[in-house]
């Protein structure tokens, strides 16, 4: 019996210390894992970093944030950045144009002249910065481009504009409906202007929908930051709708209207819910009954003259007592 005794004593003591080894032996390993701890990403402010480096007015760095920031920021958010980037290309567009019409540089415009064959704006602009020779205007040009500016022509001469066309194509689909719609209409009116110099650029049903487009953006959304952009489309396409001329071929040679314009003219007459550009064609609508269709002569347009320029002043104070207050 004590023999027995024995065997379980030296037996349970013997498990007692396989079991300390046991333990011991995986609290070493345990102790020999090495941790790996992924790299914290660090959390970007886009936003943050977008408006401080627009207050800094490095323009070339800005546009390059934007391209990679704008994807990552809201709608709202993407408004407000573009918004400010406008605001800078605006308040420095003087400066620039002042440089095409110095003494030093006056003859960039017969080197554009004869290097021209596409649109300078939009991405195709910077092709003419290859075919540009003259370092000192070569220069001129790419520093022009690259800091958010296209060019238009008028009268033989070049001047920078704000490149909507660019920002249209680059961030529309991350902006809201508003500001997508502000760059559509002003990309399209660099592209295919409204006038060329003092004439009409576009057909009549094209100058009918270009005014109901920018009075329907007044309706829709008369807070708008840059509205005054929108007033001025608008204005300019009622200009020419409000006095039709021969020399803009919307009359024809006995001073009636033209097929195409009276097509124009019978589409606005059903769009009451603008009552800027319905009540100025009904204006034209109604001068033209009282001369018996024939809005005057080459010997007298005085009249026509007359009634265009009234129309014109009532559709601008209507414009602003409706939509810019």
């Amino acid at each position: 019996m004590k023999k027995m005794l024995m065997i379980v004593i030296v037996l349970t003591l013997i498990l007692a210390a396989c079991g300390q080894n046991i333990e011991e032996k995986e609290e070493d390993e345990k102790s020999t894992v090495e941790i790996i701890e992924e790299p914290v990403e660090p959390i970007i402010d886009y936003y943050y970093e977008l408006i401080t480096s627009l207050e800094n007015g490095d323009m070339i760095e800005i546009d390059l944030l934007m391209k990679e920031f704008i994807p990552n920021l809201s709608k709202d958010e993407s408004d407000d950045v573009i918004a400010k980037y406008i605001s800078i290309l605006k308040d420095n567009l003087r400066s620039m144009i002042e440089e095409y019409y110095s003494e030093e540089n006056f003859s960039i415009h017969g080197e554009i002249n004869e290097k021209r064959e596409f649109e300078l704006v939009g991405n195709d602009k910077y092709k003419l910065v290859d075919l540009i020779e003259e370092e000192k205007f070569n220069s001129l040009i790419k520093r022009t481009f690259e800091n958010g500016y296209g060019l238009m022509c008028g009268e033989g001469a070049y001047y920078p504009v704000v490149d909507y066309v660019v920002l249209y194509e680059q961030y529309s689909e991350y902006v809201t409906e508003s500001m997508e719609m502000y760059l559509r209409l002003m990309s399209e009116n660099l592209i295919n202007p409204t006038l060329m110099e003092e004439y009409l650029n576009v057909s009549p049903l094209e100058l009918a929908n270009r005014a109901i487009e920018h009075e329907f953006f007044l309706k829709k959304d008369p807070g708008f930051i840059y509205k005054e952009d929108i007033r001025i489309g608008l204005m300019v396409a009622l200009y020419k709708l409000s006095g039709p001329n021969i020399f803009d071929g919307m009359l024809n040679e006995d001073f009636t209207f033209t097929d195409e314009l009276k097509e124009a003219y019978d589409y606005l007459l059903t769009m009451k819910d603008y009552p800027v550009t319905h009540t100025t064609i009904q204006g034209v609508v109604d001068f033209s009954i009282s001369k018996d269709g024939v809005l005057g002569s080459l010997e007298d347009m005085d009249d026509m003259y007359d009634n265009a320029f009234k129309l014109h002043e009532e559709a601008s104070e209507m414009i602003d007592e409706l939509y810019m207050k």
